[in-house]
């Protein structure tokens, strides 16, 4: 059974479920090189020493249906679309129990199509998101508390999975849940590829678990 959940409320809070999805585990589409023209050579080079990726494009399809009136399917459309309506990032989790799996995603809105109506029991509209920052290392805290020892010569994003974030260079981190919610899946986001533009990203609690090391 797969289980969507939206800043950690279920999907079907909203009488909803999810019928489509693209994009969230297509591969990123690399951003095109910076070009290195050299004086006095044919055409150009390309600086293949720090790739860089786009945004991922996420579209759901979703379906409400509260197998009642018109006005009710409305209204929990229109609770859903106020959950999404805030001036930061929407975590998407994405729950599948039968593999024993969770992947969460921080995402922006970015467009709705036309809603279609069935019956005038079911509505059914088509979102784009995207994650702005999309290669990331996840780690899993079960305690009240989180922290994190970041060196990195580029700024990352902590997002700490209750709606919070925070952005680090260098030092350690703590961050302090009240939502009385069991476990946290932390998203650390930016340039963290290995090589000339190397990032280290250490835990330093024993109560955090790396799930994913980097996704993209």
């Amino acid at each position: 059974m797969i289980q969507y959940y939206f800043d950690n409320t279920p999907l079907c809070s909203f009488k909803g479920w999810t019928e489509s999805w693209t994009g969230l585990f297509s591969a990123l589409d690399r951003k095109e090189p910076e070009r290195v023209d050299y004086p006095g050579q044919h055409g150009y080079r390309f600086d293949r020493s720090a790739i860089r990726f786009k945004e991922r494009v996420i579209t759901m399809t979703l379906v409400f249906n509260t197998n009642c009136r018109h006005e009710l399917i409305r209204d929990e459309m229109k609770r859903f679309m106020e959950l999404l309506s805030k001036n930061r990032p929407i975590r998407l989790m994405r729950e599948d129990t039968c593999a024993n799996r969770i992947d969460v995603w921080e995402l922006d809105w970015v467009s709705s199509d036309s809603d279609r109506w069935f019956d005038d029991q079911m509505g059914q509209r088509t979102l784009t998101f995207h994650e702005v920052a999309p290669v990331k290392a996840i780690y899993k805290s079960d305690e009240n508390t989180a922290s994190l020892t970041i060196n990195s010569p580029y700024t990352l994003l902590i997002f700490w999975g209750d709606g919070s974030f925070d952005k680090v260079k260098h030092g350690t981190i703590s961050h302090q849940y009240t939502d009385n919610i069991r476990s946290h899946y932390i998203i650390v986001s930016g340039v963290l590829t290995k090589g000339k533009t190397e990032t280290d990203v250490q835990e330093v609690t024993t109560n955090m678990q790396g799930v994913c090391r980097i996704l993209c």
